[in-house]
């Protein structure tokens, strides 16, 4: 089975994290492909805006549909926001 994890907690040694890698050694020692996204770590940005796409349609008031709609469609996505759509697939 292949397994996606997505972490986000800014302390490695709190219980989430504790919990994050125990998971991750568990399912690995049952077989399993692990797949991992450390937001936190990677510094990725959870709020959507421009910074998301690298040809945005607007260029002062950021309208998510429209902006996700043309990248989409263009293949405009930021390299960020590719990289963890690419880990889901």
């Amino acid at each position: 089975m292949k397994v996606f994890i997505v972490y986000a907690h800014p302390d490695p040694t709190s219980f989430n994290g504790a919990m994050f890698r125990v998971a991750q050694e568990t399912l690995r020692e049952a077989g399993h492909e692990v797949r991992v996204s450390d937001l936190h770590e990677m510094g990725f940005n959870p709020v959507p805006g421009f910074h998301d796409v690298t040809a945005p349609v607007g260029d002062e008031i950021y309208q998510i549909q429209v902006e996700q709609k043309n990248a989409s469609e263009n293949g405009t996505y930021a390299e960020d926001v590719v990289a963890e759509q690419e880990k889901v697939e």
